[in-house]
Order: C-alpha cells, then structure tokens, then sequence
C-alpha cells in the first residue's frame, strides 16, 4: 500500500542497539512495528530496529516535516533520518511537535477575525475536550437567555389586560335577486 501525499498515520522514533546515540525520525500510514520489521530486514543492518516511540497524528507528512526541520543541526546526513539525539530529547520534541497534529486537535483557520477586520496572527489550537467545554458553555448561556425571555414574557402576560377577542359579526346569506 503506497502512502498517501496526505494523511493520519505513525511518527516513531527508531533505535538499535548497533547505533548507540542515533535515533530515526519517520513516518507511516500503516503500524510502526511493521515498518521498523521493514526496515530491520536489510542485510545492511546488523540489529533489528526497535520502535522506541510513536506518536498517531492527522498529517504524518507534515508532522515528519516539521520535525525534520527542527532537528536540522542534529540530522547526520540530509537524506537520511537519523539524528544524533537522545532518546528523552527526542521523544519531548516529537511530542511537542505532535500536539499540533494530534486526532484530538482542531485547529482554527487563520481567517477567523479577534476584532471586525483583523485575522489571526498566529493559528490557536483546541483539544476536542476545550471545544466540547465551549460548546456547551454556550448551551448553557443560551437556555440561560431563552428561561429569562420566558420568564419575562409570563410576566407581562400576568399583569396585561386580557385581550378579548371582537364580537362576531353577522354575515348575510340573503341573496337579492
């Protein structure tokens, strides 16, 4: 199954016993065990790689990216992804870098004005828990408002003159001929 230009998938880091102070950086849409079986079964690799980390996102292209980009000054050679890097080191900037690009994360678009006019500077990011918590705040304010209008409406109800519907009029069935 090739991988997508875009999509949810894996961002693992990698480590093997025969590299000590390397770690690989990737990505897959598929399972990370399986890639790093994949990668293990070259006759170039004296031990298996073992995947270390891993972190499921929505973009693991951009993800990858990202982190790549991050790590440039650590990346031992432009074509490859493996970084001179603790494996704690690692793990809390994959980490971070993959918060922005977790399932659970929506972020806003740029368009989105703070005043009449005015975009966003920089892209906010809520957790699917921060939004569900807004939503229902504004429920909440919402049936707060609709009880004070019925609330309200009762009110002058009770205290108005009762309306009295106008007496019927008679209509003539009479047909003049």
């Amino acid at each position: 199954m090739a991988e997508q230009e875009y999509g949810k998938g894996y961002v693992y880091i990698l480590t093997n016993p025969s590299m000590p102070g390397l770690v690989k950086i990737g990505k897959t849409t598929r399972n990370s065990q399986t890639r790093a079986r994949e990668i293990s079964s070259g006759t170039g690799v004296p031990t298996p790689y073992k995947v270390a980390h891993e972190r499921w996102v929505v973009d693991c292209h951009a993800a990858e990216r990202e982190i790549h980009a991050e790590l440039t000054r650590q990346r031992r050679n432009k074509n490859r992804e493996f970084f001179k890097l603790k494996l704690d080191e690692a793990i809390e900037i994959v980490d971070e870098i993959c918060d922005n690009y977790s399932v659970n994360t929506v972020v806003s678009s740029s368009a989105i004005p703070t005043k009449m006019g005015e975009p966003l500077s920089k892209k906010k990011s809520y957790t699917t828990q921060q939004i569900l918590i807004m939503v229902f705040s504004g429920i909440v304010v919402i049936t707060m408002c609709i009880n004070l209008i019925i609330t309200e409406l009762s009110s002058l109800m009770e205290n108005s003159v009762p309306i009295r519907p106008a007496a019927p009029t008679t209509v003539s069935t009479e047909i003049t001929k």
